[in-house]
């Protein structure tokens, strides 16, 4: 019922909000395990939550869930999930331990590319903005068709982000 989901997803939440570097391996790992488990809840609601979470405890082994989330039927779930790619494409994640690896940014750099073409402008954005800042060359090629047909914003977006990549060239 609408009560349970709603719980599900502040308890997962508050999971990630009350993490501190401090606490104890084994309740970090229980936390970690209910925040994936909610990565794969079947309600909309409860996964915001769990990305909401995940951001606070960190990335670090669960890449391959963000990405899948990428491709999520709710637009919260991959409006979230575009900020936190756009993040650590950046490198402005604040929870990254230290430089990723190449791979790594490689992969995000992908699923922004995948992005590009969702139906939400504020999306399309954050993944056009965090190309801009990955220095992915490759994405000049998916860049381009937004910057002739796209919507204004993406147009403007396209834009910059394709000038940072040229200039990184």
């Amino acid at each position: 019922n609408d009560v349970s989901i709603g719980m599900r997803k502040q308890v997962i939440w508050a999971l990630g909000a009350c993490h501190a570097d401090s606490l104890a391996p084994a309740l970090k790992d229980s936390s970690r395990t209910v925040v994936m488990r909610g990565l794969r809840d079947g309600e909309a609601d409860v996964r915001v939550g769990a990305v909401l979470a995940l951001r606070e405890l960190g990335v670090g082994g669960a890449l391959d869930e963000v990405i899948a989330l990428a491709a999520d039927p709710s637009a919260d779930v991959r409006y979230l999930i575009a900020q936190l790619l756009e993040q650590l494409a950046s490198g402005a994640y604040r929870r990254a331990l230290g430089d990723l690896p190449q791979e790594t940014r490689d992969r995000v750099a992908i699923a922004l590319m995948g992005l590009l073409g969702d139906s939400a402008q504020s999306i399309r954005t954050h993944a056009m903005r965090g190309l801009g800042q990955s220095g992915y060359t490759r994405a000049i090629a998916a860049l381009k068709p937004l910057s002739a047909s796209g919507t204004e914003e993406d147009k403007t977006e396209s834009a910059t982000a394709l000038a940072r990549l040229q200039a990184a060239n």
